[in-house]
């Protein structure tokens, strides 16, 4: 039953990357949520990017076993470094900043923000491979920009003295034997936290997009290089840089409460390994829909995630979306179909 399921997937690859671009709708929506659930505050930022690293490996390995046996034939360590060596540095670079954007961004304000990664794929397409866009793509493009802007800048308050909600929540959740100063403390922590989520997500959507556009210039370098390859050697050479760029320590205690030695573990859970199972399965999918479809189709998984963020969210705290993250998504939703649509 397997062989056969393989077989007609084979002989389909449109479908198949239909299929995956769905896939990697579920898990860009489900990912941030998972996330901050199953992730503590303590875990290592570097650790997590090393986890999903190695389960990507392992799980691109027993695909291609399955699939294309002979996939390594031929294969050189210097073809392999030209081509998934520039991807892999940027993408190493993206998953730290993802990772520390889960843990200080809502999923749908992380995924809205993430929906820009399409402009900085299609410029990055057109310094690379010469890629093009229309007008009507274009304008489709700057609705995407203006879709994380509206996320972006912050947010004015009546004069009654109404407060963010966040800000609300975080001095609701403060004991009040703690008094209005303490509240106040932590009231300014939680803000900040949030905008530095907001920066985290734009400065992953930035690196989301060049990378896609490097995986997408050495697709067609490569010819007919099976994408979960591809992918193997993405968590390959991206290992290394993510322990050169990583920092060990990712909040809660302090580094000198745990040996050295184990700085790297602290704060992992049976649970940990959910959120990193779910990315490097992501992993192999988005390389199956970038090679099938191209770096600025994947805008539309992105779409899907979105209302899946929101159903997420809205379940888990018991609040719809706000106004402002409808409207914004409504703008990217309409961006991506809009550059989509073939005029």
């Amino acid at each position: 039953m397997i062989q056969e399921s393989l077989a007609f997937f084979s002989l389909n690859p449109l479908f198949l990357g239909y299929v995956c671009m769905l896939l990697v709708a579920l898990q860009v929506g489900l990912q941030p949520l998972v996330t901050r659930k199953c992730v503590d505050e303590c875990v290592s930022t570097k650790s997590l990017v090393l986890a999903e690293n190695a389960v990507t490996a392992v799980m691109s390995l027993s695909t291609l076993y399955l699939t294309v046996p002979d996939a390594f034939g031929g294969w050189t360590l210097w073809d392999s470094i030209r081509l998934a060596g520039p991807p892999a540095v940027v993408y190493a670079i993206r998953s730290l900043l993802k990772n520390s954007a889960y843990r200080n961004c809502d999923g749908v304000t992380f995924n809205i923000i993430n929906q820009t990664k399409t402009v900085f794929c299609a410029i990055s397409a057109w310094l690379l491979i010469g890629e093009t866009q229309t007008f009507q793509q274009c304008t489709a493009l700057l609705c995407a920009v203006a879709a994380g802007a509206l996320l972006i800048l912050p947010q004015r308050h009546a004069r009654s003295g109404s407060s963010p909600t966040v800000t609300t929540h975080a001095a609701e959740s403060t004991p009040k034997v703690l008094g209005n100063e303490a509240a106040s403390k932590q009231t300014l922590t939680v803000s900040g936290s949030s905008s530095f989520g907001v920066i985290l997500a734009a400065a992953t959507a930035v690196c989301s997009g060049f990378a896609a556009a490097l995986s997408q210039m050495a697709f067609r370098s490569a010819g007919n290089r099976p994408s979960t390859l591809f992918t193997f050697e993405l968590a390959l050479w991206g290992a290394p840089f993510a322990i050169l760029l990583g920092g060990a320590g990712g909040g809660g205690t302090k580094d000198n409460e745990t040996p050295q030695g184990f700085s790297i573990i602290r704060g992992w859970r049976l649970r940990t390994l959910t959120p990193v199972a779910l990315q490097a399965a992501g992993g192999i999918l988005v390389g199956v829909v970038v090679k099938q479809h191209g770096g600025v189709a994947m805008g539309l998984c992105t779409i899907i995630g979105i209302v899946v963020s929101a159903i997420a969210d809205a379940a888990v705290t018991r609040r719809p979306p706000s106004a402002r993250q409808f409207f914004a998504a409504s703008l990217a939703a309409s961006s991506i179909i809009a550059h989509q649509v073939p005029q």
